[in-house]
């Protein structure tokens, strides 16, 4: 199940075009990203609940932006839905925030539509540039709930650079 070439090229117009994302390092709260990146743990949960929710709603962005969200999708007998773990926590996490994805999950149900060789036979490009832009937005809502929840945030935090 590899993407195909448009699809490729509509992820490689997408990130170098001009709009905000944190794909392009560009984002609305970039500092503050960038910030809580370094806080990451290389492997495994973060000790902080808030680094870990930014550790989660990070790998289903970068899931989405490098691989289309195809590994967010189960295939299980032949049916094919969102997954419940892994590349999916922070998308699950994001949603339990009151972050809906309206668009995503459209793009989403594309990966699900397989054929009988289970491959995928969606319009997989269809929702794409959308969908990033859902989820810019949510990881812009996922930093505001982080800054909100820190008292002393600049204190947790190395300084911006």
């Amino acid at each position: 199940m590899f993407a195909s070439k448009p699809f490729i090229q509509v992820c490689s117009l997408y990130s170098m075009s001009e709009k905000q994302s944190y794909w392009n390092k560009t984002g609305k709260y970039q500092d503050i990203a960038d910030q809580l990146q370094t806080l990451v743990p290389d492997k495994g949960d973060a000790q902080d609940v808030r680094v870990d929710l930014f550790r989660r709603a990070s790998n289903t962005y970068y899931e989405m932006y490098n691989n289309g969200g195809m590994n967010m999708i189960d295939y299980d007998w032949g049916e094919a839905s969102v997954g419940e773990d892994g590349i999916c926590y922070g998308y699950h996490a994001m949603k339990n925030l009151g972050i809906e994805f309206p668009t995503l999950d459209k793009h989403l149900k594309e990966y699900c539509k397989i054929d009988e060789d289970g491959d995928t036979i969606g319009d997989t490009d269809m929702y794409f540039e959308a969908a990033c832009q859902e989820l810019n937005d949510a990881m812009d809502q996922v930093i505001e709930h982080i800054m909100h929840s820190y008292d002393t945030l600049p204190s947790l935090l190395p300084p911006v650079k």
